[in-house]
């Protein structure tokens, strides 16, 4: 899987990563949300989840980009404060997820 990612900085995770060792692999392979509310809770993909904690980040969701049929990508969105966005409004997203962002 290739990065397509910036930050102020320059780029946090590798140009080229495994799908089995990233939340976005993860997330392409089964196109379903990924949502991390606190990157220090969780141990999966440590490759990319220790560079993000590196950078401070805390909260990281990975959702997929789908056109029809065709899986095109992922789209990953991180915070510095854990458990963001908060509440409702993030199970609210995330149900709704797959009926609203595919594309035509």
């Amino acid at each position: 899987m290739r990065r397509h990612l910036g930050e102020g900085e320059g780029p946090i995770i590798p140009d080229v990563v495994a799908t089995d060792e990233s939340a976005s692999g993860y997330v392409w392979r089964n196109q379903a949300p990924l949502l991390i509310p606190d990157l220090r809770e969780d141990d999966r993909f440590p490759k990319v989840f220790g560079l993000l904690r590196e950078k401070g980040f805390r909260t990281y969701y990975v959702f997929p980009l789908t056109v029809g049929e065709k899986r095109i990508g992922t789209l990953g969105v991180g915070s510095r404060v854990p458990h963001a966005p908060m509440g409702r409004t993030t199970s609210a997203c995330c149900d709704v997820w797959p009926s609203w962002w595919r594309l035509p």
